[in-house]
């Protein structure tokens, strides 16, 4: 038997590194010790080094040691050991964890024994007010002297206080994660709220409301799902969870809210009968269809974060495309009068003023989200124009328009099409023209310009794609036609 020593601030400590009680956790892994008089106690020896804590002070131990709890399992001593510079925990040993419970149960467990064990959770919670815990989960929640305690409080913010290499994004419990973690947001007692929720589903039903399995699926399911209904419970049980697991954390209940609710229906279990019921039934109801709504409202909040910066990150792509066709106008023509703005990216002016040929790119900005060119399988995001202008001899222009999108499902990137009227119509467009210059419905016109069969306006050429690999091609392309207007040689295709 190996037996260490532990120094830490209230003593000296001995742990068995080959008596591992359980498996490891996020956070550490939990040795068999004891204090010297023979006082059988659980060493836990913390993942975290002191080259990446860096060496802060692990208070732990001062905030609940002095303190007397019923649902806390008291912390004895805590600190770093100067011999080995590890971070310790020392705590009484328990009977078992949650985690260890259920598994021996092998299935959900009754209504009655749940509440009476979420019950004592939330009042472990309530003890500690001013510690979020962050990593609440089964397995740190053990049965000592008869109670459920709740372990670990504080562990998880000194991991995130001490570090920015051994994130706590990188040590959460997916299964107990709330959507405010996996976006590296602040954590609340809200977000210990949304833990005894996703507890109390592992309870009820036997495992847990978002199944995974991988990273990935948890950050979606928890920031963007809906939890599986709970049926066959008592309509008080079913709504408060419900409301525990909404995903905005204004929007769970408090957990003196929580702890009154289960009180409630531990002590009651009948409830109420006739009407009464049924509205309880009815309020639950609406409690899961809130939540529904929320889910489906977080859905669309984060699909509308992902099209802006899609957007955002195109737009940024045409801006440099701007810069670099500037830069060659600039090398090859030194007599050009080259401007930019933030709509109008490039101006390329060559000539006296009163007769100049002028090319022009110009970024109009994103696309509504509501427009969508389902019938020819284009998804547009943003749109722009580039167009050269001929004074010298017969007025002329011609131009296209650029869209970013994906096509078929592709990968995003910037398109230039150009248009022209049907041969049998009349017009001033002939073309090649971009479908701004069309007046209204321009993308009305653009779809069915794309589409199969005859309409008034048609595809000219395109789409061509002109950036990243295709930018020089673009480049000489509108340059050429620059070149054209300067000569009054621009004509229709």
């Amino acid at each position: 038997m190996a037996v260490i020593t532990v120094r830490l601030p209230r003593g000296e400590w001995y742990f068995d590194d080959s008596r591992q009680l359980g498996p490891a956790g996020g956070f550490g892994a939990v040795y068999e010790g004891h204090d010297g008089t023979g006082r059988v106690l659980a060493v836990k020896r913390l993942h975290l080094s002191a080259a990446g804590a860096a060496h802060r002070e692990l208070t732990i131990a001062d905030e609940l040691a002095v303190r007397v709890f019923d649902h806390v399992l008291p912390v004895f001593d805590a600190g770093q050991d100067p011999d080995t510079g590890s971070y310790f925990l020392i705590m009484p040993r328990a009977d078992l964890s949650l985690e260890q419970y259920l598994r021996s149960q092998g299935g959900p467990l009754g209504v009655v024994e749940a509440v009476r064990i979420l019950r004592q959770i939330v009042a472990g919670l309530a003890e500690v007010p001013d510690i979020v815990h962050r990593d609440l989960k089964p397995g740190n929640v053990l049965l000592h002297e008869n109670r459920w305690k709740i372990a670990d409080f504080g562990i998880a913010r000194f991991v995130e206080d001490s570090t920015s290499v051994n994130t706590l994004k990188d040590c959460l419990s997916p299964p107990f994660a709330a959507p405010e973690q996996w976006r590296a947001e602040r954590s609340t007692a809200a977000t210990d709220v949304y833990a005894v929720g996703c507890i109390a589903h592992v309870l009820l039903s036997g495992r847990p409301p978002f199944p995974g399995p991988s990273m990935t699926d948890y950050a979606r399911q928890h920031q963007l799902e809906t939890a599986p209904v709970l049926s066959n419970l008592d309509p008080r049980l079913r709504s408060i969870l419900a409301a525990a697991l909404r995903k905005p954390p204004a929007g769970r209940p408090t957990l003196s809210r929580l702890a009154s609710v289960l009180a409630d229906v531990d002590d009651n279990p009948t409830g109420v009968g006739g009407e009464l019921h049924a509205l309880r039934q009815a309020n639950a109801a609406e409690a899961e269809r809130a939540s529904d709504i929320e889910a489906s409202a977080a859905t669309q909040r984060q699909r509308d974060r992902e099209r802006n910066e899609l957007i955002a990150a195109g737009e940024q792509v045409l801006k440099d495309l701007s810069h670099e066709m500037a830069a060659v106008a600039r090398h090859n023509a030194p007599e050009a009068r080259i401007n930019s703005n933030e709509r109008m990216l490039l101006t390329v002016e060559l000539g006296e003023a009163a007769d100049a040929a002028k090319l022009e790119i110009e970024l109009q900005g994103a696309v509504p989200p509501n427009v969508s060119f389902a019938r020819i399988q284009w998804e547009p995001y943003a749109i722009g124009r580039v167009r050269v202008l001929q004074r010298r001899g017969d007025e002329w222009s011609q131009g296209a328009t650029l869209w970013f999108m994906r096509l078929r499902g592709g990968e995003a990137r910037w398109y230039e099409v150009s248009y022209k009227r049907h041969a049998l119509t009349r017009g001033p467009l002939i073309g090649p023209f971009a479908i701004q210059d069309v007046g209204n419905d321009i993308y009305g016109h653009a779809e069915a310009a794309a589409g199969p069969g005859m309409h008034v306006i048609e595809l000219e050429s395109g789409p061509t794609a002109i950036d990243d690999e295709m930018s020089g091609p673009f480049i000489e392309r509108w340059l050429g036609r620059l070149t054209l207007a300067y000569n009054g040689r621009l004509r229709p295709f």
